[in-house]
């Protein structure tokens, strides 16, 4: 395992260079001039003139980048256009709420996508099977901006369980912040949860043909048995690539949610930033969004290298 491990934090260094890269060039291909963003737009040419070499945009390229890259790695993301504040203090204060938003919207796809997934497995061609995967096709299919709306009116507006928007911390008032959590992070995860629903049905479906699990079945294990213990976790191989890959997604659709419930987090500081033309804020929230993509992944792959020994022992080859 350590093998493997070493072996893929190998490959994570060129990965995370060409990510800077992409994110450095991304945003000098867009149009407009960075030093009048910061200098404003009605100031005079020598000043917007000595921003540009203060910011060191008069060097070439290549030197733009070794520059900023340095900055990066020591946190320095720039000072934003807009508030005159760290870009990096920013992103950082916002990004406890979406990591919040997430985990809570990955643990609810998980406790919507077991339980689903296996029962489609064992009662295969059922009445039962052909109403849970009805309700995951009309989960892939409801938008999640919408669907946002549509809870917002019935369980806030209509019904008054809910608020409709906002965010508590869990410091401040625990009760209230599972209440102000509960609809953005079921709308967003509503439609992982049936993904891996069906992913799960499918690789359970193949296990569950396997001549070990009839070897279990003949020597009177029962059901429950062979399923958990047996046939599980050969299953959640696929899920666990699947799920390591659709975090990512997680991550860009909590954009449209934090903005559809006003959650105050990264996604909505690069909403708020793209529309005031923040450069360095969208360029610090891309890279650490990419980067920790990035990571998520490695992370996968080392949870699927535990569950299948198979692919860290073919590193040795």
């Amino acid at each position: 395992m350590t093998q493997y491990l070493a072996w893929r934090l190998a490959q994570l260094v060129p990965v995370i260079l060409l990510t800077t890269v992409a994110v450095f060039l991304m945003l000098r291909l867009v149009p407009g001039d960075p030093a009048v963003m910061f200098a404003g737009p009605d100031a005079p040419p020598e000043e917007v003139e000595a921003v540009r070499v203060a910011m060191g945009l008069n060097q070439p390229l290549p030197v733009q980048y070794l520059f900023w890259l340095q900055r990066v790695a020591q946190g320095d993301f720039g000072v934003s256009y807009a508030s005159k504040y760290p870009a990096r203090d920013l992103i950082f204060q916002r990004l406890p709420a979406t990591l919040e938003l997430t985990i809570a919207a990955l643990l609810f796809a998980l406790a919507v996508a077991l339980p689903t997934g296996i029962i489609s497995a064992l009662r295969n061609r059922s009445a039962t099977d052909f109403g849970l995967t009805a309700f995951s096709s009309l989960a892939l299919a409801i938008p999640n901006f919408w669907l946002g709306i549509v809870l917002i009116i019935v369980f806030a507006l209509v019904l008054g369980w809910l608020p409709p928007g906002g965010r508590v911390e869990f410091t401040q008032d625990p009760q209230q912040a599972l209440r102000f959590l509960l609809l953005p992070a079921f709308t967003l995860s509503l439609h992982l949860g049936a993904e891996l629903s069906r992913f799960l049905k499918a690789s359970l479906l193949e296990v569950l043909s396997e001549d070990y699990v009839r070897t279990a079945r003949a020597k009177g294990l029962r059901e429950r048995a062979v399923v958990l213990r047996h046939a599980l976790r050969n299953s959640l191989v696929p899920l666990v690539t699947v799920l390591g890959i659709r975090f990512g997604r997680l991550l860009g659709g909590a954009i449209v949610i934090e903005s559809v419930f006003g959650w105050p987090g990264v996604g909505r500081l690069v909403l708020q930033a793209i529309g005031n033309r923040d450069y360095t804020v969208i360029q610090g929230t891309l890279l650490l969004l990419v980067v920790g993509f990035v990571l998520i992944n490695l992370l996968t792959d080392l949870l699927y290298a535990y569950l299948d020994p198979r692919i860290r022992l073919g590193t040795r080859r």
